[in-house]
């Protein structure tokens, strides 16, 4: 069985290892964004010219000038390999809509982040009241543990049978109620039936 503080500070690993883990994902996430924006920003100039001048990689360390011509043809990553040809505007609407939701994730995990970090600050909290707090143990010999067990079986018995008791007499008063109620209820009847007989 774990001790109270090996249990906490097994708590406190496993909230420092979720705090980490969110923050490189955080981090991840807002490097995408980055990307994105670049991207955006590229896509949106893309189509003001029919062709570019660029320089154009020949191997590892040559270059020579060239032209990119189709600017307005973007060939757009949809996942799992899927690729679809489209506009350099509709582009920029994709480009936009990954950018939203990587602000949703960002947001999603910054709430996540303040969720830990309380964590992180209350299981602190609770070895700090841990360690000023002391354990009250009483000796007790196997002679007094046998006698204690007996009494306190005697006590349960004890209320187990005022439980039942108390059950048994509102269950007879409740019957008692519902006979009266019915008495009360033919009475009535009998009264009616009496004044149909008259008329």
């Amino acid at each position: 069985m774990l001790s109270h503080s090996s249990g906490l500070t097994k708590l406190q690993e496993g909230v420092s290892l979720k705090l980490e883990e969110n923050r490189q994902r955080g981090e991840k996430m807002r490097e995408h964004r980055k990307e994105y924006l670049k991207l955006d920003e590229r896509l949106s100039t893309l189509s003001d010219r029919l062709t570019h001048n660029v320089m154009v990689p020949f191997t590892s360390k040559a270059f020579m000038p060239g032209s990119l011509i189709h600017t307005n043809e973007i060939l757009v990553l949809l996942g799992e390999n899927y690729f679809v040809e489209t506009s350099s505007k509709h582009a920029r609407e994709i480009c936009s809509r990954r950018i939203k939701q990587c602000d949703k994730v960002l947001e999603e995990l910054k709430k996540e982040l303040e969720l830990v970090q309380g964590w992180k600050q209350q299981t602190r909290q609770l070895q700090q009241e841990g360690e000023q707090c002391l354990d009250i143990t009483e000796e007790m010999s196997d002679a007094q543990l046998k006698d204690w067990r007996i009494q306190h079986k005697e006590s349960v018995k004890r209320e187990r049978e005022k439980t039942r008791e108390a059950e048994e007499k509102s269950a007879k008063s409740q019957s008692d109620d519902d006979l009266w109620k019915r008495l009360e209820e033919l009475e009535v009847r009998e009264a009616l039936e009496r004044e149909w007989e008259l008329d």
